[in-house]
């Protein structure tokens, strides 16, 4: 599949066919972009196409940034990316081409000016830092009821860990789910 051109990562296809191209948490998206979000979205295949249309137009230059040797890449070609959301007004997502057509970088606009950022160095290892390489669900809390030797019920729950912060709410959870059972 391409937009622009330019084929997008297997794994970013993939995502978007199984439902899991979708925005994660304000905390998921604090942690990765580290900033907050203002109304994030990604986008599905008809609107990528779409704003990749229009980015392939743009000729405002804040929206290219300025080469960063310190913090590259700083700027960012059109037609060398692709759109792939944005974390609110102004502030796009892209997979940056330059490095090759195998494997881009994640990159975003910065809300601070217009410097571009890497947050992945492919489309891979953003879907793992969202922890979207595995199905989502609720508190991916999964309880079930089993029945031991003595025939009394029991209840199990299992954890799937993403961030600290989670994890804890999610033992909680499983606290209150043993508590409620045994009474």
């Amino acid at each position: 599949m391409h937009v622009n051109e330019l084929p997008l990562p297997a794994a970013l296809v993939r995502a978007m066919h199984e439902g899991r191209w979708r925005v994660p948490s304000q905390a998921v998206l604090r942690r990765v972009f580290r900033e907050r979000p203002i109304a994030p979205v990604f986008f599905d295949l008809p609107r990528m196409i779409v704003e990749n249309e229009r980015w392939l137009r743009e000729t405002d230059p804040a929206y290219f940034g300025h080469a960063d040797t310190q913090a590259p890449p700083g700027d960012l070609n059109p037609a060398q990316s692709v759109l792939i959301g944005a974390m609110g007004p102004e502030l796009p997502i892209a997979l940056d081409y330059r490095r090759g057509l195998e494997q881009p970088s994640v990159v975003y606009l910065h809300s601070g000016g217009d410097r571009w950022i890497t947050i992945a160095r492919g489309f891979r290892e953003l879907l793992s830092r969202f922890d979207a390489d595995r199905p989502l669900s609720g508190a991916r809390v999964a309880a079930r009821s089993t029945r031991e030797d003595d025939g009394q019920a029991s209840m199990t729950a299992t954890l799937q860990s993403r961030t600290e912060e989670e994890r804890n709410g999610e033992q909680d959870v499983c606290g209150r789910l043993e508590l409620e059972h045994h009474r």
